[in-house]
């Protein structure tokens, strides 16, 4: 009896969700308060590929990062302590941070990449921003819903991009470029959205 083993796919998790969902296309006023006020989060493979878009270098050289990424990183990026999870073993909640990464926010909240109104890095736009919508996800769907499990789920996922990743995240977390709480990021982009209702 022959036994089939389960290779793991080691595209980047960008690749792999959107396969699943469809990117945004709406850049409508509520949906560019979340580029004044919250920028969206990454998922392992979109660092690279914003890197790769906005400078034109790789990213990487043989699995490791190279120095022009790092510095780079840390120019462009923000540690978050991210969404907390929680699941249930043996009857017990247990509830863990998922750690991500998050555009700098610079002049009181906007994101590094809004620049004269427009995303600068729109075609590789992060998770966060490209596969959500605020006016048309006003309140949470099923759909949404899915969309965030999958983004979670990616971030804590195995292979080389969640690697460099993580990797990225603790050079973040060690130069002190750590995200505003999400408690006051939300709250300001809550603010934003009632200036424009």
């Amino acid at each position: 009896m022959s036994t089939t083993r389960k290779t793991r796919d080691t595209r980047p998790a960008r690749t792999i969700l959107e396969q699943h969902f469809e990117r945004t296309t709406c850049d409508c006023s509520k949906c560019g308060a979340a580029c004044r006020t919250m920028p969206g989060n990454l998922v392992p493979g979109d660092l690279e590929r914003i890197y790769e878009h906005a400078t034109g270098q790789p990213a990487t050289n043989d699995g490791a990062s190279t120095p022009s990424f790092d510095e780079w990183t840390l120019e462009h990026f923000e540690a978050s302590s991210g969404a907390v999870v929680a699941t249930i073993h043996n009857g017990t909640m247990i509830q863990r941070s998922v750690p991500s990464i998050v555009p700098r926010q610079v002049d009181a909240g906007r994101c590094v990449f809004l620049q004269g109104g427009k995303c600068a890095i729109h075609p590789v736009a992060p998770w966060g921003c490209a596969f959500f919508s605020v006016c048309t996800n006003e309140h949470r769907t099923a759909d949404e819903t899915d969309r965030v499990r999958a983004g979670i789920a990616a971030t804590i996922g195995n292979g080389e991009h969640s690697r460099l990743y993580t990797e990225q995240h603790q050079q973040l977390n060690d130069a002190g470029r750590i995200a505003a709480p999400l408690a006051d990021r939300k709250a300001a982009f809550s603010r934003e959205l009632s200036i424009l209702e």
